[in-house]
């Protein structure tokens, strides 16, 4: 029989430790958790810019979208809120934005897959100068509209997912790697509070 003893000084070194990390425990999850946070804002942004053809944001544009509700001792969790409206289909790749009615307008907004034709939409050029792919909305009409036919109808700009939406798809499909990240997290914290026992 092969017996394996710790030293009693050993021993005694890991007790004191364990009992000075029972008392930091709430404030070394807040730690975690939101050094986690961090992390998952990163690793999101990164993924949802892996995912979309986006022009207007790229994976810091879209960090940036993302805010942080840091953990406390009482409330250890962290909650990440993306925001940011629809945007024009003319922020992600589309084939032409050059006007023009008789023009074939396709568009990839996924950056799998090809790309899709649109077979009512064209692009135009506000007064204002902005560029954009439209559509008509069929039945209604613009306030200064002479006849009710189709060149007097109102155009609506094409639209594609916002960011909080874009984050969603990257966080439903990125999860379980979240999930990893706080376990490291946790592994590091517990390793630097408990360092020098080995």
């Amino acid at each position: 029989m092969i017996e394996v003893k710790i030293p009693e000084a050993k021993i005694n070194e890991i007790d004191k430790k364990l009992q000075e990390m029972q008392k930091k425990t709430p404030n070394e999850i807040k730690k975690v958790v939101n050094a986690s946070a961090k992390e998952a804002r990163k690793e999101l942004a990164k993924e949802a810019q892996k995912r979309y053809m986006s022009k207007k944001y790229n994976a810091k544009g879209i960090r940036e979208q993302i805010t942080i509700e840091n953990a406390t001792v009482g409330k250890v969790e962290a909650t990440l809120k993306a925001k940011g409206e629809a945007t024009e289909l003319g922020d992600f790749k589309v084939s032409s934005m050059t006007p023009g009615i008789r023009k074939t307008v396709r568009a990839k907004v996924l950056r799998s897959g090809g790309m899709e034709r649109l077979f009512d939409a064209f692009v135009v050029r506000f007064k204002s100068g902005h560029v954009a792919v439209v559509e008509r909305a069929h039945g209604k009409y613009m306030k200064a509209a002479k006849k009710k036919n189709k060149h007097w109808e109102k155009l609506e700009k094409k639209l594609s997912p916002s960011v909080p939406q874009m984050i969603g798809q990257a966080y439903d499909k990125g999860d379980a790697d979240l999930q990893q990240t706080l376990y490291k997290k946790l592994e590091e914290h517990i390793g630097a509070v408990l360092g020098g026992t080995k």
